[in-house]
């Protein structure tokens, strides 16, 4: 019996990937890890995957020993999904209340739970990323309006680990030192605003 299945981290897509997180398979003897594994990477139903021989299962396995070597790790800050281009955000100080917030304090609650990355990864990347567009002159600008969870949505389940793993090592080794930029910005923006309350009591005689 022939089963499709991704041939590297380039066909695998993020729910995939998270379904495929050892937290999925906890209780399960080995014959249900092994038939839930195959129908993750194969989207066949159980009654096809039942049918499998125990040379088919082998086969599979063979075919998927890149699961435990390392994920890719060469960045794109541009990409392209189901016919939309989208884009990564490298300098942090760009846009860092818009775009971080949510992604940092999800990494906060890493203590927790260890896979909160893996299992949030759709949600951090949207966070992070926006949608692009060719201007009348050609060059890329920003999509004003989108819906930010529909695009997680989407980025769920048709980006590959190949674009999405390097994104997210890029920003979690960024975040290390996020949370000091994040502070000086903040308080930057506290002293404007009292500053400018002064000058307004002033001017008004308060």
């Amino acid at each position: 019996m022939k089963i499709s299945i991704p041939s590297g981290w380039h066909e695998l897509t993020i729910n995939q990937f998270q379904e495929l997180l050892p937290s999925k398979f906890e209780g399960m003897n080995d014959i249900s890890k092994v038939i839930n594994e195959i129908m993750i990477l194969s989207n066949e139903p159980y009654e096809e995957v039942a049918k499998l021989t125990n040379k088919d299962v082998d086969s599979i396995r063979q075919k998927t020993k890149w699961l435990s070597e390392e994920r890719p790790n060469v960045l794109k800050t541009r990409y392209k999904i189901k016919g939309q281009w989208y884009r990564f955000e490298v300098d942090a100080t760009n846009v860092i209340l818009d775009q971080y917030a949510f992604s940092m304090k999800t990494l906060e609650t890493l203590k927790d739970n260890p896979e909160t990355v893996e299992s949030n990864l759709h949600l951090l990347l949207a966070n992070i990323s926006r949608p692009i567009k060719r201007n009348w002159r050609g060059k890329w600008v920003d999509v004003k309006e989108y819906d930010l969870l529909e695009m997680s949505e989407i980025f769920k389940h048709n980006m590959t680990m190949d674009v999405a793993n390097p994104i997210i090592v890029f920003f979690c080794t960024l975040s290390k030192n996020l949370t000091k930029v994040t502070s000086d910005y903040l308080t930057e923006k506290v002293e404007k605003m009292e500053k400018a309350q002064r000058d307004l009591a002033d001017t008004v005689g308060l």
